[in-house]
């Protein structure tokens, strides 16, 4: 085999979640792009679970619990988001101590549907859904943390946002034993025996990528 016929190229289609669609991973598709000069990328950005055999999609990304059992996933990460909000916010408020005690509160949605939503928290072997609204909600975390750290509500935010922003003293975590459930982040694609060259270095670059949306897995 010739060093041409070992390098990775090829057309690559790729799906993932709107959450996805921002400047972070865009970086770290550039740079994919420029270190495999012979591979080019089709993009879905789209919250719809495509067919991926019918859409003749190479990998998606996908958050959560999968629904086809007919895919090969690999799991790539996980994510846990906090309640958050910023001292500004804060200052002459309550600070919620029970889960309930956020109904009293405006917060920072994602994926909310007329403003309203659900949050689902757990601490230890409790649950509960907390009914939520207010002046913001939004499509990606991005936006929603923005609007956080402007004081605008309470925020859920994944732990890789508000880590650092936490230490300085940017943002406040509530409820500090409550957090949303362990969210698994899956690259999926095809069942297939043999994986393109294209396909596999793709896997490899995503899974050493430091996404500030999910926590690499040991």
């Amino acid at each position: 085999m010739t060093e041409t016929q070992r390098k990775p190229e090829g057309l690559l289609k790729i799906s993932v979640p709107v959450i996805l669609g921002q400047e972070t991973f865009y970086e770290f598709l550039s740079d994919f792009l420029k270190a495999y000069p012979r591979i080019q990328v089709d993009l879905f950005v789209t919250n719809l679970f495509l067919d991926l055999i019918a859409e003749n999609v190479d990998i998606a990304i996908r958050f959560g619990e999968l629904r086809d059992s007919t895919i090969v996933a690999q799991k790539i990460g996980k994510s846990v988001r906090y309640v958050v909000a910023s001292p500004q916010y804060l200052a002459g408020r309550p600070v919620p101590v029970k889960p309930e005690d956020r109904e009293s509160h405006p917060c920072v949605l994602l994926n909310g549907r007329n403003n309203e939503g659900e949050w689902h928290l757990v601490s230890a072997r409790k649950s509960v859904k907390v009914q939520v609204s207010g002046p913001v909600s939004s499509r990606d975390f991005q936006t929603a943390s923005a609007f956080t750290y402007r004081g605008h509500g309470i925020g859920l935010l994944p732990s890789t946002y508000c880590d650092d922003q936490i230490a300085a003293g940017k943002l406040v975590r509530l409820l500090p034993d409550w957090s949303s459930p362990e969210i698994v982040v899956h690259a999926v694609y095809p069942t297939r025996r043999f994986l393109p060259a294209k396909l596999q270095v793709f896997l490899d670059e995503l899974k050493a990528w430091k996404s500030p949306l999910w926590i690499q897995l040991r």
